[in-house]
């Protein structure tokens, strides 16, 4: 299996899938449970791939950079509501492909991008993932992915609960 590593020092063990990859558990107690297994599914496809939960950022809610050593790092602020941390991560991962895929010479945010992200959101729509009353708002934004996501599209990911 790929080797996929997930931090959070902090992280309250949820026993579902995180039971058997304790080394997940961090990023999993930040998801909605009904899409911990499609992101392990996901994350599972990709070698050399740390995912970090970090504080809070004011300028940012995920980030990916390839290291100089051929490993991928994604953070993820760890202050976000469920469905924002899942579209954050999917945000992120579609970076990861459009790297493995196309490499360093496309655009951060440019075409190669947009249709990863779209094919990746997708999917995670498709899977019925998202709750009815914010699945239409996610799959517009599939539609025409942007850089970053407004505060009315993160207070409509906020207004779900997943209790």
């Amino acid at each position: 299996m790929a080797k996929s590593i997930v931090q959070n020092a902090n992280a309250t063990v949820r026993l579902s899938l995180s039971f058997l990859c304790p080394t997940m558990r961090g990023l999993y107690t930040l998801l909605p449970p009904e899409a911990e297994k499609k992101c392990y599914d996901l994350i599972a496809r990709y070698k050399n791939l740390t995912i970090k939960t970090v504080h809070s950022r004011k300028r940012t809610l995920g980030n990916y950079r390839q290291c100089g050593n051929g490993e991928h790092l994604i953070t993820i602020n760890d202050n976000l509501s469920p469905y924002t941390t899942l579209v954050v991560l999917i945000h992120e991962i579609a970076h990861l492909e459009t790297r493995l895929r196309y490499g360093k010479s496309v655009p951060a945010h440019g075409k190669e991008w947009k249709q990863t992200y779209t094919i990746l959101l997708k999917s995670f729509i498709y899977s019925n993932i998202f709750p009815k009353s914010i699945a239409e708002n996610i799959m517009l934004h599939a539609m025409k992915p942007r850089a970053t996501m407004s505060k009315e599209f993160i207070g409509i990911l906020n207004s779900c609960n997943t209790d």
